[in-house]
């Protein structure tokens, strides 16, 4: 067989694990400063880490997040739809910024802090 490789592969003595990262959709249902309450068609690991990329007025805002609880909320006929809330890590300025103002026109302009 003819390899078409510009770096030669090597097989792996022992263990070597990782994980792949994979696009889910998923709908935003509850969002505070501290985190977000999603639904998808998956379930969510509790631990796990993802990097949520959330469409803030046609803009991307991207903050990682933490899964702090998942469970069903509705079987039907050929789906199950997850709920899981997921904790915000370490956002930086500009994310706690947008979700701050997400937060204050979902309040109506009260302050929601």
């Amino acid at each position: 067989m003819h390899e078409h490789r510009k770096s030669t592969r090597l097989p792996v003595e022992g263990s070597l694990t990782g994980d792949i990262t994979i696009a889910l959709p998923l709908v935003v249902t509850q969002i505070s400063a501290g985190g977000v309450l999603v639904e998808t068609d998956r379930p969510l690991r509790l631990e796990s880490l993802h990097e949520l990329r959330l469409n803030v007025d046609g803009s991307p805002l991207v903050v990682s997040g933490r899964v702090v609880h998942s469970r069903v909320v509705d079987l039907a006929a050929d789906t199950l739809t997850y709920e899981s809330g997921l904790e915000f890590i370490n956002p930086s300025a500009h994310a706690q910024d947008e979700i701050r103002a997400v937060l204050l026109r979902l309040s109506d302009g009260d302050d929601p802090a």
